[in-house]
């Protein structure tokens, strides 16, 4: 098992951090279909929101050149609010 991270940057979306993460990664997609076979490969997220009810969106360029590498992508969502705020 092997981890590559990136410093949490509040100046950046969450794409734009995942794009910085893939950015240091192999770009050679025939690397990625025979590391697919011998390993499962994700992208694992942690998300803190600064109140309950925000959006995350990613684009289909993030969705393909995830696919292209044959990761999945797992989020974890956190809220940084106060419980009456709900």
């Amino acid at each position: 098992m092997w981890f590559l991270t990136v410093e949490k940057n509040s100046n950046q979306t969450l794409e734009e951090q995942i794009f910085e993460l893939l950015e240091k990664l192999p770009k050679d997609l025939k690397i990625w279909e025979e590391l697919s076979k011998r390993f499962e490969s994700s992208v694992y997220c942690g998300a803190w929101l600064k109140n309950w009810n925000r959006d995350v969106w990613f684009s289909s360029d993030l969705f393909r050149q995830l696919a292209d590498r044959h990761l999945s992508i797992g989020l974890a969502i956190y809220c940084d609010c106060e419980e009456d705020e709900e």
